[in-house]
């Protein structure tokens, strides 16, 4: 079953950490502005790692084609990335 996320509030449910609310934001900005509820859920694969919003036959595809590893692995360099950029702007603000 596919989990369901639409523009979640920071700060909704737990008290998560920065990098689950940066992680939300980047959904929710995902889901506004990608209009295809498909291409949505492989952008937010491919960019943020978050495989559980694939549907079982995308993951089927991803799978079957040997390139599922590369939704781990670009979720990862993307998380580096941010936080990378989030240090470098603190300081030098």
């Amino acid at each position: 079953m596919k989990k369901e996320l639409f523009f979640l509030k920071v700060g909704q449910g737990s008290n998560g950490s920065w990098f689950q609310r940066v992680r939300i934001s980047l959904i929710n900005q995902i889901r506004r502005y990608v209009p295809d509820p498909d291409v949505q859920d492989v952008a937010i694969a491919i960019l943020l790692g978050q495989k559980d919003y694939l549907g079982r036959d995308t993951k089927s595809v991803f799978r079957d084609s040997g390139v599922m590893h590369i939704l781990a692995v670009s979720g990862l360099h993307v998380g580096i990335l941010v936080t990378l950029f989030f240090f470098l702007q603190s300081h030098f603000h």
